[in-house]
């Protein structure tokens, strides 16, 4: 889900993040895919499987488990250089799909928290965010 999880808030094609877990994964038969990947990983199936985004900032992905144990980012930072770029692409993507996100009333309390960034902090996570899949995502 860590995976899913980047790959959507990174805005990668559905189609490209299904073909990159089907080449690297044995267990990656059709119907693990279409409702794992498609489905609730990538919300990409119009939601039929996952009636909203299944994202994450790093504060979230650090509680519930041992991923952030050694990384040089700190998870609790959501801007800056030490910032992990799950904060930024999180909050980068309420953002980017607020409209969207604001009309799901499951994706609410997500969204509920952007009224407390200023027009500045949301320009700075969109700039660190595109900074970031610039250089990192083709």
């Amino acid at each position: 889900m860590v995976l899913s999880n980047f790959f959507m808030l990174a805005g990668v094609n559905p189609q490209a993040a299904t073909r990159w877990f089907s080449a690297l994964y044995v267990d990656a038969y059709d119907w693990v895919m279409q409702t794992n990947v498609v489905g609730m990983g990538l919300n990409a199936d119009g939601g039929i499987i996952a009636t909203k985004p299944y994202i994450a900032s790093a504060n979230y992905i650090n509680k519930m488990g041992d991923a952030c144990g050694g990384c040089r980012f700190n998870p609790k930072q959501r801007t800056g250089a030490d910032a992990c770029p799950f904060n930024t692409l999180y909050w980068n993507f309420l953002i980017t799909h607020e409209a969207r996100l604001r009309a799901n009333p499951r994706s609410g309390p997500a969204v509920l928290g952007l009224k407390h960034l200023s027009a500045d902090e949301r320009v700075q996570f969109q700039a660190e965010a595109a900074a970031f899949l610039e250089e990192y995502v083709p």
